[in-house]
């Protein structure tokens, strides 16, 4: 039953009758159809009788046998606040038909992730792993950023020393996991991205990248800016969440970065 005011996306109930149960799934029109409900009830069917015949069988390794895509899991680590990426992501691996199991991080982690062996990342055995950087992170707080005009010496030199440290730490510890490493350079703010001084600092930064992929076969890498279009630096960035939680894109911003995100992660997935 399609709906224009639901409080969720779905919503399913279950009527007891003599029989058994009667499922209802309302959804939103704006974001399924008919037919794509449908499909989510006959899914669900398939479900409960696998559990009611197999109760003694996990369910997991079996969603392939009953015609669900294998559940991939996406790590995401990154250098700023990246859990509203969560529902746009979500959204687009609907779309492609693509189950998607994401976590993230606490921003700011890369490193800590890398070299704990036994953090979530080394412990994740498939899926992928993205490593979001947005390189002002690297050389200042969130607040600074929000009012940054231009680049200086200082910030260019401790970002460049810090951006050294991951991709030294990625190249070595590249090896040590399961899961392949999708690196992506996501925006700046509008005035770093216009400063002639630190665009010479992210093409720099882009090569760095991108010699790292080409010698590590699990990492590939992507500039996000040049890969969006129009770029999202133009109606996605936010000063004031930036400001106040690090949370440096607008909700146009972030799920520009989520198509890319699932776009690109789905073609390595199915390689």
């Amino acid at each position: 039953m399609g709906r224009e005011n639901l409080v969720f996306d779905l919503f399913l109930t279950f009527v007891q009758n003599d029989t058994g149960f009667t499922l209802n799934l309302e959804y939103l029109e704006d974001l399924f159809d008919a037919q794509e409900a449908q499909g989510i009830l006959n899914g669900f069917e398939r479900i409960l009788a696998f559990l009611l015949e197999k109760n003694d069988r996990p369910l997991m390794p079996a969603l392939p046998d009953l015609g669900f895509p294998p559940v991939a899991d996406l790590r995401i680590l990154s250098t700023f606040t990246a859990d509203p990426l969560q529902s746009g992501m979500t959204y687009w691996a609907a779309r492609l038909r693509w189950s998607l199991r994401a976590t993230f991080s606490g921003y700011g982690q890369i490193l800590q992730e890398f070299l704990n062996p036994s953090s979530d990342l080394h412990n994740q055995r498939t899926g992928i792993a993205a490593v979001l950087i947005r390189l002002s992170d690297l050389a200042q707080g969130p607040r600074e950023q929000a009012e940054q005009k231009r680049s200086d010496p200082v910030m260019l030199e401790q970002a460049r020393l810090r951006r050294d440290e991951i991709v030294t730490v990625l190249g070595s510890q590249a090896q040590n996991l399961s899961a392949p490493i999708m690196v992506v350079r996501c925006a700046d703010g509008p005035a770093l991205e216009a400063d002639p001084e630190w665009q010479r600092f992210v093409v720099e930064s882009c090569q760095a990248l991108q010699a790292l992929a080409i010698h590590h076969s699990s990492i590939s890498f992507v500039d996000e800016p040049t890969a969006a279009s129009p770029p999202p630096v133009v109606d996605g960035f936010d000063a004031v969440q930036l400001r106040e939680g690090h949370i440096p894109y607008s909700e146009a911003g972030f799920a520009r970065l989520g198509n890319i995100e699932i776009g690109r992660a789905s073609c390595r997935e199915r390689v």
